[in-house]
């Protein structure tokens, strides 16, 4: 049906197809079955609907490595950099996402995809208003510029992707963070790049990010600001930074960011604190009633104050990491704080700006609603308008 020539039947075996291909067993049968070939003509040649669920169906299975390689020999790699620019958001979308899979392997499909042309509209895709077309675009830019030589990295600074990368930074939005980061450092080696990054106001950003509670993003900070030469205090001395940011960065960059009650507090570390009662400021984070935990000096009520870093050290019990001077400054030591924040309050100066929206925070984000929606306990599945909203 893909091959009809009835419009309406290959869109229909299109869509079929694409919600078949999510379930994990289905990708090797569709494949085995000769799906992937007329999925990638659709691309080119379907109705802009049959596009999106040719796009659609191919991201599930580009799960497969072999299904990779099936779609690369297809002939995929034009059309779907040409959906990039799609009036269909969610083409787009997805066109990006099935890029994002194939530039993650070696060789050949990093190589195709530029030279089809992908590099910018990847780079405008940075500025979707989709921060799922957002995430594809930078996992495919990174994909394109990890690698030991990063022969592509000077093609994406002259794109002018520095910019929106570090937009994207300054969002709180933990994957797409994370792979902004990591492209950012990527294509560092770049004389350009890294004249680009001083210049636009990143050295900022990257400062409070070495300070976040992920390691991994925060050892991609450490070394940005190691080859920007900024100098810089880290919170963890001991981090191992013999691991290449080309070797291996995770498939997921900055999953590990969450943004619970133990982590947001971190993102405030721009802004001064102001105690309501006082606390002892002890040396290690760790709570151990047999371990001696030197007291280093006191935090007044009404003192102001940076928190840095904010963990769960036991079940119930949280500590913060204190400084005084700065966000960036030394930090004082660990003080233990209460769960819901109450042993600090945030200054009136500091919650204007977070309300008016120039910090980037989770308070008062922007989330978007998938168009398809399963009802519990049934396979069927309705069609929900695309809507955004806010939540505190």
């Amino acid at each position: 049906m893909l091959s009809s020539e009835s419009s309406k039947a290959a869109t229909h075996a299109a869509g079929a197809l694409w919600f078949l291909a999510a379930i994990g067993t289905n990708k090797e049968k569709i494949a085995a079955a000769g799906g992937i070939a007329p999925l990638v003509a659709l691309l080119a040649h379907g109705t802009a609907e049959a596009q999106r669920f040719a796009a659609g169906a191919l991201w599930h299975l580009a799960a497969v490595g072999d299904n990779k390689s099936a779609m690369v020999g297809a002939g995929a790699i034009p059309p779907l950099v040409a959906l990039l620019a799609s009036e269909s958001a969610e083409a787009s979308e997805y066109a990006a996402a099935v890029l994002s899979m194939l530039a993650r392997s070696q060789g050949g499909p990093k190589k195709a995809i530029v030279q089809a042309g992908g590099v910018a509209p990847l780079v405008a895709l940075l500025s979707d208003q989709s921060v799922m077309t957002q995430r594809h675009s930078a996992c495919t830019l990174w994909g394109l510029s990890e690698g030991k030589e990063g022969v592509y990295d000077k093609e994406i600074v002259e794109e002018g992707a520095i910019q929106p990368l570090i937009q994207m930074l300054m969002r709180n939005h933990a994957e797409t963070r994370g792979f902004a980061a990591a492209c950012l450092l990527c294509v560092c080696n770049d004389a350009a790049a890294r004249d680009a990054i001083r210049t636009s106001g990143g050295s900022e950003i990257w400062l409070s990010l070495a300070q976040t509670p992920s390691k991994w993003l925060r050892s991609q900070a450490i070394e940005m600001l190691r080859l920007l030469e900024i100098p810089f205090h880290s919170p963890d001395e001991h981090l191992n930074m013999t691991t290449s940011p080309r070797a291996a960065p995770p498939g997921s960059p900055g999953r590990a960011l969450g943004m619970g009650a133990s982590s947001s507090a971190a993102l405030l570390s721009a802004f001064p604190v102001v105690a309501t009662k006082t606390l002892p400021v002890r040396e290690d984070a760790s709570v151990d009633p047999d371990k001696a935990n030197p007291r280093l000096s006191e935090l007044h009520k009404g003192d102001t104050a940076y928190i840095i870093e904010r963990r769960e050290v036991v079940p119930g019990t949280f500590r913060a990491r204190v400084a005084f001077e700065s966000a960036t400054s030394v930090p004082a030591g660990w003080v233990t704080c209460a769960k819901d924040g109450a042993d600090f309050l945030i200054s009136e100066s500091a919650y204007a700006q977070l309300t008016l929206g120039t910090t980037p925070i989770h308070v008062k984000m922007r989330f978007h609603v998938f168009s398809f929606q399963l009802h519990a306990n049934t396979y069927n599945s309705e069609r929900l308008p695309d809507r955004d909203f806010f939540t505190d």
